[in-house]
């Protein structure tokens, strides 16, 4: 969809989705409709995470592209430290409406963000783009860019063909083009971080974090204690755009990597 119709109606629609589902859950009265309303926000939310990074990528300039990426983590992880703080103190109604006025103000943020220059000359609007990247700033090296993108997305700029079966053997010689050897590397590095990150288990812990504190007999609050370790989490992501580019990315990922399974080693060690 993000190459079909835009950057930004992807991100329209799916924050648009995510008030829904929020609504939904808002006003429900069984599970079934709770379970409902979750499900929406849940793809919305994931589809919001993924446009993200991609949008965030092509609008900033190699310089900050890092820490702009490494900061909407700051925002995923500032959003889970406010729902752990107002959770236990107030109604998953409240709460869920909380979160529907936060989305409805992202709403308005994004109408008045540009699209993506990127996306602008796969369509071949390359005066759009030259506008979009002077609004965003990037005055001098508009040219250059532009002739990067070109360079560099030939595939992306043929034309979406329609499944018929005269067009199968371009169809096929595209998808040929997007699955170069460079292209599969990438996708094969990145796919294998994320199934990591997803299976490490710390999704869980964040969910379960207040009974986990419960059962472990903690003079500490169980709600107490989940706001403290959001707040440490919010340390870390905060910490990552000082020093991503810096450091680079790749030794922060084994420094980040390699401290998290030192400590979960640890704390095995010691509940047992």
């Amino acid at each position: 969809m993000a190459n079909r119709v835009g950057r930004k109606p992807c991100l329209l629609y799916t924050s648009s989705f995510n008030i829904l589902g929020y609504a939904i859950m808002a006003n429900a009265v069984n599970v079934s409709t709770m379970r409902v309303g979750r499900f929406v926000a849940g793809m919305a939310a994931g589809s919001i995470a993924v446009i993200n990074v991609v949008y965030l990528g092509e609008i900033a300039s190699p310089e900050i592209r890092g820490a702009l990426i490494a900061m909407a983590g700051i925002m995923h992880v500032f959003g889970n430290l406010l729902v752990c703080s107002l959770g236990p103190y107030v109604s998953i109604g409240v709460l869920c409406y909380v979160c529907v006025t936060i989305s409805c103000v992202h709403v308005l943020v994004l109408c008045y963000v540009p699209e993506s220059h990127v996306y602008q000359v796969m369509k071949g609007k390359h005066n759009e783009a030259r506008l979009t990247l002077h609004d965003l700033g990037r005055s001098e090296d508009i040219e250059e860019e532009l002739k990067f993108i070109c360079k560099h997305s030939n595939e992306l700029l043929l034309p979406v063909l329609p499944q018929t079966k005269d067009s199968h053997g371009k169809v096929a010689t595209r998808w040929l083009i997007k699955l170069e050897r460079k292209n599969i590397r990438g996708f094969f590095i990145t796919s294998v971080l994320l199934c990591l990150q997803a299976t490490k288990g710390r999704i869980a812990v964040i969910n379960l974090a207040a009974v986990i504190f419960k059962s472990s007999f903690s003079s500490v609050d169980p709600d107490v204690g989940n706001v403290v370790l959001g707040l440490t989490e919010l340390c870390g992501v905060v910490m990552t755009p000082l020093l991503v580019e810096q450091c680079g990315r790749r030794i922060m990922l084994m420094m980040s990597l390699g401290f998290c399974c030192l400590f979960m080693v640890y704390a095995s060690y010691q509940t047992s």
